[in-house]
């Protein structure tokens, strides 16, 4: 049987080399990939879904790093002095979702978690200053459509702000209220960036600006040096040896004052840690953590002892089986909207309400952007959408145990 994949979008992957030809070859700075003694850590069994630097959520003047793994558990490991990484503590269970630590979102001197559903929400979990989280509620519609990167405060308003490039590769800058929202205009500021993501990385120069990273194909590690309005600077390369190498950036985990950077190696699960030496260059790699590999299945029961309420899938199984239907891409949003239409019709019947949900709820998005339907329906079609988009990609998954 074709193995479904499924896969959301993510704030660390690799950008195509078109977009940094202009840039010529510029002098390599230290941040290649070392091998040093192994240290222990990660959930081998299960996995990493999702991975990314907070800049502060326990007020220790040191950022920390977040995952998910499998089976839905958001853990928080703190940075020690030494370099090294904490003991791991479970945030929250149940997190199936793409995270990200913006720093302070809502204005309260705290750091805080955004992240993006399986069903387009964005979804703000505000942090307490002692490394818990609040309960998540939403704070957007539609962000499927999105790549997302909260690279901080890019407009030097004091206020965090995100990045996002839409379908047509464009890329849009979403300025921050300061207390939790946006303001009201969305501002263009680049184009051609279809099938681009970027990354946050902090101040990596030390001029008070955020920045952004990129690899390229050719595993080589490119920064982007922000203006202040939101815009960025000629790309200038900073590493090399990324090829197989998953990024993570944005925070000072050392409390120096500079930008750090973490990246595990997608082959073995290692993680390593960069420290920041300002001006976009970093040391050599410390190997602080193993067992961090990328999502596997750590699903052992039968579909009808996990998801009870989920009968029979055979014929969905066997409709899935098929080639043209092997792939949910949520980086796709017309066509995962097709392959959901086509599972109505093999579904079983517990999980036909799901899909009416979810297929109601794009039908609002479809009309909210286009005619400006009120958002009291918008919102109505939102409540269920997430659990109900959960519920059909767990059945999907049930296809291959």
């Amino acid at each position: 049987m074709a193995k479904t994949r499924i896969r959301p979008s993510r704030a660390a992957v690799a950008i195509t080399a078109a977009a940094l030809a202009a840039a010529g070859s510029l002098a390599l700075t230290a941040a290649d990939p070392a091998a040093p003694a192994a240290v222990a850590g990660g959930d081998p069994d299960c996995g990493i879904t999702s991975m990314t630097l907070s800049p502060d959520l326990n007020s220790d003047g040191r950022g920390e790093l977040l995952t998910v793994d499998a089976i839905g558990d958001m853990v928080i490991w703190r940075f020690n002095k030494g370099n090294t990484l904490g003991a791991p503590r479970t945030l929250e269970t149940g997190v199936f979702e793409d995270i990200y630590g913006p720093g302070d979102w809502d204005g309260d001197g705290r750091g805080d978690v955004l992240s993006i559903s399986f069903g387009g929400g964005l979804r703000l979990r505000s942090g307490d200053g002692w490394g818990w989280l609040d309960t998540a509620r939403n704070i957007g519609h539609g962000w499927m459509a999105f790549r997302m990167i909260p690279a901080g405060d890019l407009t030097q308003d004091g206020a965090g702000d995100l990045l996002a490039i839409d379908t047509q590769g464009r890329l849009w800058l979403y300025s921050g209220n300061g207390w939790g929202g946006f303001k009201t205009e969305v501002k263009q500021v680049g184009q051609g960036w279809k099938g681009l993501d970027l990354y946050a990385a902090g101040d990596l120069n030390k001029d008070g600006t955020n920045d952004i990273l990129a690899v390229l194909p050719d595993g080589t590690l490119w920064a982007y040096n922000g203006r202040g309005n939101g815009t960025f600077s000629t790309p200038k390369q900073v590493g090399r040896g990324w090829g197989q190498f998953e990024l993570v950036a944005g925070a000072d985990l050392n409390g120096d004052g500079r930008a750090d950077i973490v990246g595990r190696n997608n082959q073995t699960g290692e993680l390593y840690y960069y420290q920041g030496n300002g001006g976009g260059s970093f040391q050599a790699a410390k190997l602080i953590g193993t067992g961090f590999q990328a999502s596997s299945s750590c699903y052992s029961a039968s579909p009808a002892a996990v998801y009870p309420n989920i009968t029979d899938t055979t014929a969905l199984c066997q409709w899935i089986s098929s080639p043209e239907n092997s792939v949910l891409d949520s980086n796709d949003w017309a066509a995962f909207r097709r392959l959901i239409e086509g599972m109505a019709p093999v579904a079983p019947a517990d999980l036909q309400d799901d899909i009416t949900v979810y297929l109601d709820y794009l039908d609002a998005l479809d009309a909210w952007q286009t005619v400006g339907v009120t958002t009291d329906r918008l919102d109505a079609a939102f409540a269920g959408a997430d659990q109900a988009l959960s519920t059909i990609i767990e059945a999907v998954w049930q296809c291959h145990l």
